[in-house]
């Protein structure tokens, strides 16, 4: 039926006087038990949007995300873009227009919003046909060289059978001649949903008696506070932030999240409580005198930032969405347990398992877990395995949206493995253009995915208007960065991959079959004439170590930290023949050249141990003059100061990290000392408190015993010779000049 005349249908189906009647019933039967639906209005666009606009809406208003909502007040309408910011409030009605485009990650936060005894209208084309249509989502999926419409419709297609394969959404259809029928029955006992401010149940009252211990029990004992959404772990933190403060105004309690509109709900249940918010990078950079921090959604916030914060704050609780729309708290719990019991081993656990907001069983939440994958978890294997276990597959996505099982155990590895994977990757992952999907698998189930993009490929006048920074092409970040930031000018011409994520099994890490799935990649893109692999991301010492042992060498560290992850990108690739080899051997050179320079200026807060990690992939350095040789003697022996001897200190620095041989002599306190005092001239007390040392004394004379380790092991013979002498005669300590102690000893030549 076309727009133009659906409005005279309406009557003609079973969405006439009909309607009403039986949404109202619907509504009823959900009050009695406590749960929330899904009803799809499956048709034509301005047929579903009449429809939905009549919908009998309780209380002050409904929501209704998409573009063309009704200009009644009842209802509140917001374009697709802004639906994560519902994240915390709560209403009755929602209706999502996906006419205007299905944002998965929006889907997912306004599923949780609607309380119990509410529905979320769902205005969709038919079902069968959904995945033809030209949803303005695909703009945000298409990248340079794919016009929207090139985009899949997988992930539309697997939509909308889990909504029709699932017996507790309604579907009405307009062309239907009768009103879906209401499950028989209401099992009322003990189901209704409860709503308040006070505590709502006994884990809620175990949750909040938790926090409250975390700051008036001993220090150091951090609680981790576990649910799913609608279990009131958010009430909770509200309610333990206010108890606390009532007993004492003057106590400081800090709160953070990744966006401030995430708190609504701590907020609200604080009742006005002077809670002080902070954005999480704000917070571990300022690091402000606090009684208690507490960390809503953690799972949304790097590990990065979260582990600052746990070192520095004696009383800390971390809250975690299990299922997550914008993180996973089940990564988080993964990832981060390990740190938990390093720095804080008397850390406490609490999972909060029984819903407040709405009924066990709800049909919305059920139907929203399947579609979106937020139960997602890897298969269950075996930790006994070598790469020789494994066998590698590239996967047919067609036939992946078509296989649960298998989707769900591949989508459940990048689950786990980062802790920002949300539904919109899922949208990605299937129908992302020019993806392709490798997976190693154990007998027969992933236990490794790498998500591969295929890049760049440019012409001569596109790659030069990249160079110049006049072009940005959507979707080729590594071709981009090797013109525009590394300075390769035919960068972007070459035809390349781009790692975009690989993911390991918990149980089976550390065994080289993430090295082995990289390796995979080699003869696929030689077949292919591809020029050379390479990734970007958020940087840790451990993940730059991982890709340089695979043969993947570093060219650039991103001058600011991501806002949200906390950390430094580096762009790192692997050529694959002659022509791209003399391409990054120039990239690698001037990245040589530049990084010193940044590591006095942008990069001087740089994580030492990451710059540590970056220096071990380069070249090795010029090995120091013969003159800063004998200077660094003298300084060893107690002849020079400091000052006098910097530019042989920074030479020597740049030599060792860089120089297997002289690295080996090094420790990581060593290598630490290098790289903030010299490499980085960081302030001497930052420097102290950073390496435990008792003020500049206590550094100089470190620098002093490892410049007399490092002559006596790879300088000159001419300098060990004098070492020695200094030795023999003594020192007077540091001079502050050119080290002249009056002795008559004869001094080496």
């Amino acid at each position: 039926m076309k727009e133009t005349d659906a409005t005279g249908s309406a009557a003609r189906h079973c969405t006439g006087n009909g309607f009403a009647p039986w949404l109202g019933r619907v509504r009823r039967h959900l009050q009695e038990t406590g749960h929330r639906c899904l009803v799809c209005l499956s048709g034509e666009a301005l047929w579903a949007r009449t429809v939905a606009a009549d919908v009998p809406v309780p209380g002050e208003h409904a929501l209704w995300i998409g573009g063309h909502g009704p200009s009644s007040r009842r209802w509140s309408v917001m374009e697709t873009r802004a639906a994560r910011d519902v994240l915390g409030t709560e209403t009755d009605v929602v209706a999502w227009d996906a006419w205007s485009g299905f944002d998965p990650d929006g889907f997912g936060a306004v599923s949780g919003c609607v309380r119990a005894g509410g529905i979320l209208l769902l205005l969709c084309p038919e079902l069968e046909s959904w995945h033809r249509f030209a949803d303005p989502q695909h703009a945000r999926i298409a990248v340079d060289g794919y016009a929207p419409e090139q985009v899949s419709g997988r992930f539309l297609r697997r939509i909308a059978r889990c909504f029709q394969e699932d017996d507790r959404v309604f579907v009405l259809r307009e062309t239907d001649a009768a009103m879906p029928s209401l499950p028989a029955g209401a099992d009322t006992a003990g189901s209704r949903a409860r709503a308040g401010t006070a505590c709502l149940g006994d884990e809620q009252r175990r949750a909040v008696a938790g926090i409250v211990r975390v700051l008036e029990g001993r220090r150091r004992r951090p609680l981790v506070l576990t649910a799913d959404r609608g279990r009131g772990k958010s009430a909770a933190l509200g309610i333990a932030a206010a108890r606390l403060l009532a007993r004492n105004p003057t106590r400081r309690i800090l709160l953070t999240a990744p966006r401030r509109e995430q708190c609504e709900a701590v907020y609200r249940h604080a009742a006005g409580a002077d809670l002080p918010y902070w954005p999480p990078a704000e917070l571990a950079e300022a690091l402000p005198p606090a009684d208690l921090v507490l960390v809503d959604e953690a799972a949304g916030i790097s590990p990065t930032i979260l582990e600052p914060l746990l070192r520095h704050y004696n009383r800390i609780v971390f809250s975690s969405t299990i299922h997550g729309y914008e993180g996973t708290g089940r990564g988080f719990a993964i990832r981060f347990r390990a740190v938990l019991d390093k720095v804080t081993p008397q850390w406490h656990s609490l999972r909060l398992e029984e819903p407040v907001r709405w009924a066990p069983n709800d049909p919305l939440e059920a139907v929203t877990f399947r579609a979106l994958l937020l139960n997602a978890t890897p298969a269950a294997v075996s930790g006994d395995c070598s790469p020789a276990d494994t066998r590698h597959r590239m996967l047919d996505r067609d036939a992946l949206a078509e296989n649960d099982e298998l989707l769900g155990e591949v989508f459940g590895l990048l689950v786990q493995a980062h802790y920002r994977t949300r539904p919109v990757d899922l949208r990605n992952l299937l129908d992302g253009p020019g993806l392709q999907v490798h997976v190693r698998c154990l007998n027969g189930h992933p236990v490794a995915v790498a998500l591969v993009a295929e890049e760049g490929g440019f012409p001569a006048a596109m790659a030069q208007a990249i160079w110049d920074g006049r072009r940005r092409p959507r979707g080729h970040l590594l071709s981009q960065a090797l013109a525009a930031h590394v300075g390769l000018r035919q960068g972007a011409r070459v035809r390349c991959l781009r790692v975009m994520r690989i993911a390991v099994h918990p149980l089976v890490q550390g065994r080289g079959i993430g090295s082995s799935l990289l390796e995979d990649l080699l003869p696929v893109a030689d077949s292919c004439a591809y020029g050379l692999i390479g990734t970007s991301f958020g940087a840790t010492p451990a993940l730059v170590g991982f890709w340089r042992r695979n043969g993947y060498i570093p060219l650039r560290v991103g001058m600011r930290r991501d806002a949200a992850s906390g950390a430094h990108s580096v762009l790192m690739v692997r050529p694959l023949d002659a022509r791209c080899s003399r391409m990054v051997r120039r990239g690698r050179s001037r990245f040589r050249r530049e990084l010193p320079l940044h590591l006095g200026d942008a990069l001087r807060d740089l994580d030492p141990d990451l710059v540590d990690a970056v220096l071990a992939g380069f070249e090795c350095e010029p090995r120091p003059a013969a003159a800063d040789w004998r200077d660094l003697a003298a300084f060893a022996g107690g002849r020079r100061a400091f000052e006098s001897t910097l530019a042989s200190l920074y030479a020597l620095a740049r030599w060792a990290l860089t120089t297997p041989v002289a690295r080996a002599h090094l420790s990581v306190q060593d290598r630490r000392l290098l790289i903030l005092r010299l490499l980085q001239s960081r302030p001497w007390n930052r420097v102290a408190g950073m390496l435990d040392l008792a003020g500049r004394p206590a550094i100089v004379a470190a620098l002093r015993r490892l410049a007399a380790d490092i002559v006596d092991a790879h300088g000159d013979p001419a300098a060990r010779q004098l070492l020695r002498w200094y030795r023999q005669v003594g020192s007077d300590g540091d001079t502050g000049g050119d080290g002249h102690t009056g002795t008559c000893t004869q001094r080496p030549g």
